[in-house]
């Protein structure tokens, strides 16, 4: 039953990887610690977390430039210190594994640096801004879709690029018995 998971599900799909870099409670620093947890605690193999980070991130980094070619908005961004949104709660079995994680990791405050005047300027204001998370009892009450519209006026670019990546179905291939 291993080999056929793995044949479908060891690689995650690009889109996956930059769609969980959308997600305010994730974004690209908690990319390795979720890897880590599939690979070495899920399916207990090794996997270069490190060399798919970089290619993430530099994917990450391509689709911001192709948005601004195609769309030219303005990089005078003013980026909020904190934001509060929900968290989920944890919940039971392997989901729990991520949920624990991400519990972890939005506790620990996110250093924000001051944005440079580059083309990257609101990928990166967005990568480095602190986001503060405040407790909840239920996992689906963060709409994701929702916190970008509220966080429209500051990340314009990254807002088309999230309504683009979160809104698209996902499709999967069920595992052969």
């Amino acid at each position: 039953m291993k080999e056929k998971w793995l044949e479908y599900y060891k690689e995650f799909p690009n889109i996956y990887l930059i769609a969980m870099c959308f997600d305010p409670r994730c974004k690209l620093e908690s990319l390795p610690d979720y890897l880590s947890v599939y690979y070495e605690q899920g399916l207990k193999i090794h996997y270069d977390v490190d060399m798919c980070c970089a290619r993430v991130k530099k994917l990450l980094y391509d689709l911001y430039d192709e948005y601004l070619r195609v769309y030219g908005l303005s990089l005078n961004i003013d980026v909020p210190q904190t934001q509060n949104v929900s968290r989920p709660s944890s919940s039971s079995g392997f989901i729990s594994l991520g949920y624990n994680l991400l519990s972890k990791k939005t506790k620990k405050l996110r250093g924000s640096s001051s944005s440079s005047s580059t083309t990257y300027s609101e990928l990166e204001s967005y990568l480095s801004t602190s986001f503060e998370f405040i407790e909840d009892t239920e996992v689906k009450k963060f709409d994701i879709l929702h916190w970008w519209n509220e966080n429209e006026r500051y990340f314009p670019i990254l807002v088309m690029i999230a309504k683009n990546i979160i809104s698209t179905p996902v499709s999967t291939v069920a595992v052969e018995q």
